[in-house]
């Protein structure tokens, strides 16, 4: 089908892929093809001509429906990951997420080919499907994904409980070795919610022979919010591994704040009640951390900020995060869009 030109028009094919058996026609006043070869194509070059001789090129897929499902360019907590199918010429795309496979209720994410689901947390698990929906329903096709955030290399054999807590304001960290290893040093990695990590200490292995060592790190210098720990273990012959990652917060949320409803279909509201008069910089991003709404906003008990929804905040999931200037406290929420 065509829109917009001069009729009548010409159609043919130009290429395909593979090239052979060359499928090429000339040009017809039918715009259906019958290829019946026995050699599956992958893809197939349009061209539509109208009365005026104006052309209009399209690459059609043949065969993504049948291969293809949602791929992932990382399956890993604390990073941005990326799921996505193959595009397909006049199709719609419906992203869900459940939190079980069979689950009934689920919420709609995104209609583009492609989702976008920044530094995964655990919150964010579990299976999302998307459902194709091609040429106006000639075709319907359901794919899942389970993404488990299960992709670091876990704790080797000879590295046990690495925990941590809050102390007077400080994060204590303690790690066990057991065994003959063959480590030189633990380097300390720290992040918070925004930025990757970055070394902020060293602890030596003593290379005595002892075993069942134990061993803490003290970070005197904690950042406001969420604290992510690693280490990374670097072995005599510089090779290295990482641990897991723990997590230390020391305020999830900002007290006296409420944000309403979740998910939104005309209006976000951000309530302030019993707080202190603080001055906030309140921002709601999309999923490609560009910033939709910004605001400077005063709260006070008893005020509340109320973010109307425009043409151009679509449905799907977006991030709210508000930044107290007095205390330099962080706090972000996702919120979905409907």
């Amino acid at each position: 089908m065509v829109s917009n030109g001069v009729g009548p028009f010409l159609y043919e094919i130009i290429g395909s892929s593979p090239s052979s058996p060359s499928i090429v026609t000339s040009p017809q006043p039918a715009s259906l093809f019958n290829i019946n070869n026995g050699t599956n194509y992958s893809l197939v070059r349009l061209r539509a001509i109208d009365a005026c001789g104006n052309a209009t090129l399209e690459d059609a897929s043949i065969l993504p429906l049948v291969n293809y499902g949602i791929t992932a360019t990382y399956n890993c907590f604390q990073l941005n990951t990326t799921l996505s199918v193959d595009t397909l010429y006049n199709s719609t795309y419906k992203w869900y997420k459940k939190t079980y496979q069979n689950s009934t209720d689920s919420s709609l994410l995104g209609t583009a080919s492609s989702l976008y689901i920044p530094f995964v947390m655990p919150a964010d698990t579990g299976y999302y499907f998307c459902d194709i929906v091609v040429n106006s329903g000639c075709i319907k096709r359901r794919n899942y994904y389970h993404l488990n955030g299960n992709c670091f290399k876990f704790l080797p054999l000879n590295v046990e409980n690495f925990t941590g807590k809050y102390y007077d304001g400080k994060s204590n960290l303690n790690w066990k070795i057991t065994g003959n290893v063959n480590l030189q040093k633990f380097i300390i990695e720290r992040k918070d919610e925004f930025s990757a990590f970055s070394a902020i200490g060293i602890v030596m292995v003593p290379q005595d022979g002892t075993q069942n060592q134990l061993f803490n790190f003290w970070d005197t210098m904690p950042l406001p919010g969420k604290n992510y720990y690693r280490l990374k273990l670097i072995n005599q012959n510089n090779t290295f591994t990482y641990s897991n990652t723990i997590l230390l917060s020391r305020k999830i949320t900002i007290e006296g704040i409420n944000i309403f409803p979740n998910p939104v279909n005309d209006k976000l509201t951000v309530a302030f009640t019993g707080v202190n008069n603080h001055n906030y910089k309140i921002r709601l991003m999309n999923l490609l951390n560009q910033v939709v709404k910004q605001y400077d906003f005063y709260g006070a008990s008893g005020t509340k900020l109320e973010i109307t929804r425009t043409s151009e905040m679509h449905n799907g999931v977006y991030v709210l995060a508000i930044f107290d200037k007095n205390t330099n406290e962080n706090f972000s929420q996702k919120v979905i869009f409907q």
